[in-house]
């Protein structure tokens, strides 16, 4: 606060720090927002929860031991749904508490004789087994008709097909197998350990072959070192969106978020170089005059957004 001076104060302490608690200008969500969210995000284990939660209560007077990862997750779970501003990283610390206590949980189970385990918790474990397996095969189905060229909706895919369809296949044939396997085996520790198994296998497969695979289609990285090598690191470079991927692959931070009609005929008319990134849409939306401001250097695709990056015609010399 020193170093940045009374306005980034005012920013940070009020701004970004109370208002977002009490009533966030950005990312507004209702209470039961991180209700919705977080079991979303902690697939395929938070489909155990409902067990999880019948088990540590049957067992309350010998599970003290999971009482604070317990008090952890519930506290700060709390916390964050209180704050008028939600996103999903916002979450990030609870990870380990949740897994602390989903670990206590399978391992509990292991542990455990058969005849400890009531018929509720069994079909509490197995019905959502049945349901990620069935799930991992009707994806896998559906990626191979996908990338076979049946769905239009994912021939950009097309080029990693040789990287995702054994990966589809697999989950195909996998997730079958597996459905029928624990539809005959009533074994508790036998369901936990072949779920384990695919979930290694599942982890595996996204890191070795799904994620470079679509790393190719979707990543920002390329675009990013093109206009490093055309933009300077002392030169003034603003955005038309929240450009928080540049800010990382740029190394820049903050790019100023620049959309008013009057600040941008100032950037242009600079006789300074200044180089501006725009959305497909934004760039759709700027008046026929400011076009003719600037010159498009250079595009590029993040995702399924176009992306222009201009240099002002009156710092360029022309």
């Amino acid at each position: 606060c020193i170093i940045g001076g009374e306005s980034y104060t005012q920013n940070i302490v009020f701004k970004q720090t109370f208002g977002r608690a009490i009533k966030s200008f950005a990312h507004k969500e209702p209470f039961y927002y991180y209700l919705l969210k977080f079991p979303s995000d902690f697939l395929p284990w938070s489909v155990f929860i409902p067990a999880a939660c019948i088990h540590f209560w049957k067992n309350r007077t010998r599970n003290n031991n999971v009482l604070f990862p317990a008090a952890w997750f519930g506290a700060t779970f709390l916390l964050f749904s209180l704050v008028s501003g939600k996103r999903a990283l916002y979450l990030l610390p609870l990870y380990p508490a949740a897994a602390l206590i989903m670990a206590k949980f399978f391992g509990d189970l292991l542990r455990m004789e058969a005849l400890d385990i009531s018929a509720l918790q069994k079909k509490f474990i197995t019905i959502p087994c049945h349901m990620l397996l069935g799930a991992l095969a009707a994806a896998g189905v559906f990626i191979m008709l996908a990338l076979s060229g049946r769905m239009s909706i994912f021939q950009e895919l097309a080029t990693a097909k040789t990287a995702l369809f054994p990966v589809a296949f697999l989950a195909a044939v996998g997730g079958i197998g597996g459905f029928l396997y624990i539809q005959k085996k009533t074994d508790i520790q036998r369901i936990v350990r072949t779920l384990a198994f695919y979930s290694l296998a599942a982890n595996l497969a996204a890191v070795l072959s799904i994620f470079p695979a679509v790393k190719k289609f979707e990543s920002d990285e390329p675009f990013c070192e093109k206009i490093k090598s055309l933009v300077g690191p002392d030169e003034k470079l603003y955005a038309s969106f929240n450009p928080y991927i540049f800010n990382y692959w740029l190394h820049r931070y903050p790019i100023p978020e620049v959309r008013d009609r009057a600040a941008l005929e100032t950037i242009f008319q600079s006789s300074e170089k200044v180089y501006y990134l725009a959305s497909d849409r934004e760039y759709k939306k700027l008046p026929g005059e400011l076009r003719n401001m600037a010159t498009v250097l250079e595009t590029g695709n993040i995702g399924r957004k176009k992306i222009y990056l201009f240099v002002n015609k009156a710092g360029n010399g022309t």
